[in-house]
């Protein structure tokens, strides 16, 4: 690019530019213009709903090719669980709750339909005449979070059967509890006495015991420091009294411990047989709640 300057009249100038070739006059007293880059914008692209990325870049033949695998797979999987939840509602009539469960929940696997997950919770509760399967707390907790439709169909066959097991299991458990916290009251009295009979002699032995090697180190110490026997025989002596009343100190750690333990299990239901039905009736209306959704 060349630039050359020409006197137009005694006043102007006139700026020549030459750029591959050609040449532009420009008043060399006019103002340059400002070439001004306008802000770049933002393209906002909106994908649409059904927008796969699997399918970018295929060619025609090849994206026509793979929509007809997905709807050849699709309606496969549609008579798949079709075939399923068919045979899981004819082993439910038949009454083989558990081959229909099964078939249930293989159902379920294909396609997210309530009718699969209703026929889940039928199973389980033999056609909405047990309640035993929501004993178990997990399984109650399932069923909580198992969808709105599922769970209305089942509470509606059999809100009023749960409620009567939860009542009867309260009922049950009333007097129970009364024994067993009235049992647990009467053994811990003399439980404790008995956990702190023994923890006064462990730490008396233990005393003794530190005092003894206390006895046994010193007199050691003085041994090589005299010509006296004295410092011998009282290491000796402390020693044999300091091994005898680590031998009473272990004996009295066993018997503190059992005596400590007593006392664990006296706080625990599972330590009697009325506790250990009081535990179970305690964990049924717990399931129960959760399943009619009072917990």
């Amino acid at each position: 690019m060349e630039e050359r300057m020409i006197k137009r009249d005694e006043s102007r100038e006139v700026k020549l530019t030459e750029r591959g070739g050609e040449t532009d006059a420009v008043d060399a007293l006019a103002p340059e213009e400002t070439v001004r880059e306008e802000p770049a914008e933002e393209a906002v692209v909106s994908l649409p709903d059904d927008y796969d990325e699997d399918l970018v870049g295929l060619t025609p033949t090849q994206l026509k090719e793979e929509l007809e695998r997905r709807e050849r797979a699709k309606k496969a999987a549609d008579a798949e669980y079709a075939r399923l939840l068919s045979e899981g509602e004819a082993r439910l009539g038949e009454g083989d709750y558990r081959g229909a469960e099964a078939f249930f929940l293989q159902a379920s696997v294909y396609r997210d339909d309530p009718r699969a997950e209703e026929g889940v919770w039928a199973a389980r509760t033999e056609n909405y005449t047990s309640s035993a399967c929501f004993f178990q707390k997990g399984v109650a907790q399932k069923f909580a979070e198992a969808s709105e439709g599922a769970r209305e169909s089942l509470l509606g066959r059999m809100r009023e059967s749960l409620k009567e097991e939860l009542a009867e299991c309260e009922r049950e458990a009333e007097p129970i509890r009364a024994r067993v916290e009235e049992g647990m009251q009467s053994r811990r009295g003399a439980f404790r006495a008995n956990r702190r009979y023994y923890l006064v002699r462990f730490l008396a032995v233990l005393g003794c015991l530190a005092a003894f090697a206390v006895g046994c180190g010193v007199s050691a110490f003085f041994i090589p420091r005299t010509l006296s026997s004295a410092p011998v025989v009282l290491a000796a002596v402390f020693g044999g009294l300091s091994f005898a009343v680590l031998c009473v100190l272990v004996y009295f750690s066993r018997k503190l411990y059992v005596a400590v333990r007593l006392c664990s299990d006296n706080e625990k239901l599972s330590s009697t047989e009325e506790g250990t039905r009081l535990k179970e009736l305690d964990a049924r209306a717990s399931a129960l709640r959760t399943v009619l959704g009072d917990a």
